[in-house]
């Protein structure tokens, strides 16, 4: 079930809340709520963490709209990141 403000707004407890398509809201003992977003790189596959900010400075809404962002890189990123792997495995071959 996606997250609300609402609920977001009356979260204590430690631990995850979860909004869906790998975005979560992290809510620390101290009392800190950070948004993190897990995805899989689209040339490696490597799980990976990204930290989209905290919240209240960072909105439900622009939580979700960083996420599509990630989820659907553009080509350039696609490309680049594509380009860096090849290197990568050439390094050896030299």
């Amino acid at each position: 079930m996606p997250l609300t403000d609402t609920a977001i707004r009356k979260a204590k407890d430690p631990g995850k809340l979860a909004d869906g398509g790998g975005l979560y809201l992290l809510v620390k003992a101290t009392g800190g709520k950070w948004w993190r977003l897990d995805y899989r790189r689209p040339v490696t596959g490597k799980r990976n963490t990204l930290s989209l900010g905290t919240y209240p400075e960072t909105t439900l809404a622009e939580a979700r709209a960083k996420r599509e962002d990630v989820a659907f890189p553009s080509i350039e990123t696609v490309l680049k990141e594509n380009f860096w792997q090849s290197m990568k495995m050439t390094e050896g071959e030299f």
